[in-house]
């Protein structure tokens, strides 16, 4: 499935699209587990948090209406997730009887501000990944192999004509139209 738009992603799943419901996990899943690793949640806490979250978003999905003037859906993904998360963490603190939150340092605004910067540095490197992913079905091969070689691996674009049997200029060129449709794609992206 290539690239949703939220609006249409958000409809879809309301009418019941498995294929809809499937991009929102692929999609989004990772942003889940950024956030349950956070809080330092076990891999069976993991899988429960990412249930919860689908769960929510299945139970709301007859009245949340996607309203990108009030801000990014990611944002409020983000809430849920929290959300689903301290409530883990109760469940966790009953269980264990400890009279305090076992995750008091989720509180401390100083840490919670660290996480949310290391979340937007690692939702952007998923994000960069599903770029080039959705990029390398809509552009050539030899094209995407001249820019990794160059851009990723810091091959010498010399070295990269000669492996390919291409003119320099082709190299460059190629590397310069993959990071223009690079570019848009993330900026896409990055707007869910």
């Amino acid at each position: 499935m290539g690239f949703v738009t939220i609006p249409s992603m958000l409809a879809d799943m309301k009418s019941g699209d498995d294929s809809a419901w499937a991009y929102f996990t692929r999609y989004y899943g990772p942003l889940i587990w950024l956030r349950g690793n956070d809080y330092h949640l076990t891999p069976d806490e993991q899988q429960e948090l990412s249930q919860d979250v689908l769960v929510a978003f299945f139970k709301a999905q007859d009245h949340f209406e996607y309203k990108p003037e009030m801000g990014r859906f990611r944002d409020y993904l983000r809430t849920v997730i929290k959300h689903c998360i301290f409530q883990i963490l109760r469940r966790r603190q009953k269980l264990s009887n400890h009279t305090e939150l076992e995750e008091g340092i989720a509180f401390d605004e100083n840490e919670e501000a660290r996480r949310e910067q290391a979340e937007e540095e690692e939702w952007q490197a998923h994000v960069y990944s599903l770029a080039l992913e959705e990029l390398g079905r809509e552009i050539k091969p030899r094209k995407l192999q001249a820019f990794r070689m160059c851009r990723l691996e810091n091959k010498d674009p010399k070295e990269v004509a000669k492996f390919q049997k291409v003119s320099l200029a082709t190299v460059y060129n190629d590397c310069n139209e993959v990071l223009n449709s690079l570019r848009e794609k993330v900026k896409e992206l990055s707007e869910a």
